[in-house]
């Protein structure tokens, strides 16, 4: 009886409260999580390596960087762009979680370098900024990569100490003067002589994850490679 009356206010809640997909905003069934069915095939997935090299040499003169892999692309008003925005600014823990997953699973298939990293280190934020949003997305995206790939993650390695704006309006110097010297490598010894991953939600123009990747070389990393959910072309 118990199992049964659950049932019944499960659907009650379901029927009133329905959980919506954060691509389309249509209701989603019980077994769906994250994004709908359709969300999910018709997701701008980067397949190919030829594609993730492209994506690395967005940093190419400006820092080392090992390797760029990212689970789909990201244009403006596009189903991407809604999924990265209800993650960000919708409190959607559980979608960033998801994420993180699915991509780890399409790097397991295709036998990616990440599948040997030592360390998944999320790209940290200020504190302020937690305190508004609730949690870091990148430490999520994190966590479900860590659950695909087997691998360990770390949320005290790095710091944020500058807070800023948003910079989703700037251009790309403005970017790179507002977090150049933003972050810091609380453990060094952590990363010392490691292979290690920097994940994070979106890779635009690569400023933030430049500044991380200069802290985690300078602390000694042998390798630094980077992880994103989206990226721009």
């Amino acid at each position: 009886m118990i199992p049964f009356m659950r049932s019944v206010f499960e659907n009650f809640v379901y029927l009133f409260f329905p959980v919506l997909c954060s691509g389309c905003y249509r209701m989603m069934y019980d077994e769906e999580k994250g994004l709908c069915s359709t969300c999910r095939i018709h997701l701008p997935i980067i397949t190919t390596d030829e594609e993730q090299e492209l994506l690395r040499q967005k940093f190419s003169g400006r820092v080392l960087v090992d390797y760029v892999y990212s689970y789909a692309y990201f244009t403006k008003k596009s189903r991407m762009q809604r999924i990265i925005h209800q993650l960000k600014y919708r409190h959607k823990p559980e979608l960033g979680y998801r994420l993180g997953l699915w991509h780890g699973q399409e790097l397991l298939n295709a036998s990616a370098k990440p599948l040997w990293a030592d360390l998944l280190v999320p790209v940290p934020i200020h504190p302020t900024r937690r305190r508004q949003r609730g949690y870091n997305q990148s430490e999520l995206i994190a966590r479900g990569l860590s659950e695909a790939l087997q691998l360990n993650y770390r949320e005290d390695i790095m710091e944020r100490t500058k807070f800023m704006a948003s910079q989703t309006r700037k251009n790309r110097f403005d970017r790179w003067r507002n977090v150049a010297l933003a972050f810091r490598v609380k453990d060094s010894a952590a990363v010392r002589g490691k292979h290690v991953a920097l994940v994070d939600d979106v890779l635009t123009t690569g400023a933030t994850l430049e500044a991380c990747v200069v802290a985690l070389r300078e602390a000694g990393c042998q390798t630094v490679g980077i992880l994103t959910i989206a990226a721009t072309r």
